[in-house]
């Protein structure tokens, strides 16, 4: 699956799902593997932490958790835009 329609897919996944401490898990471990995959230079890195970090701000909004997450996901982009150029 490429990354950035894993971004959109958890993006439509925290829409419908609440806060619980299994949904926070899997959250993360979706954010780590597209962030992982981005700095590996998998394709469309960049448009998928473009994504996540759109998906950081509606984690932060619905659930009150991505601020830490969010952070991780700018640094990759920019070490990732950084090897792009």
């Amino acid at each position: 699956m490429p990354l950035p329609q894993r971004a959109k897919l958890l993006s439509a996944w925290i829409a419908t799902h609440p806060k619980t401490a299994a949904n926070v898990r899997h959250f993360l471990y979706q954010h780590s593997w597209i962030v992982t995959g981005a700095k590996f230079g998998w394709w469309h890195g960049v448009d998928a932490l473009h994504e996540l970090i759109a998906v950081d701000l509606a984690a932060r909004k619905r659930w009150g958790i991505g601020r830490k997450s969010e952070f991780v996901a700018r640094t990759a982009l920019a070490e990732v835009e950084a090897r792009v150029k």
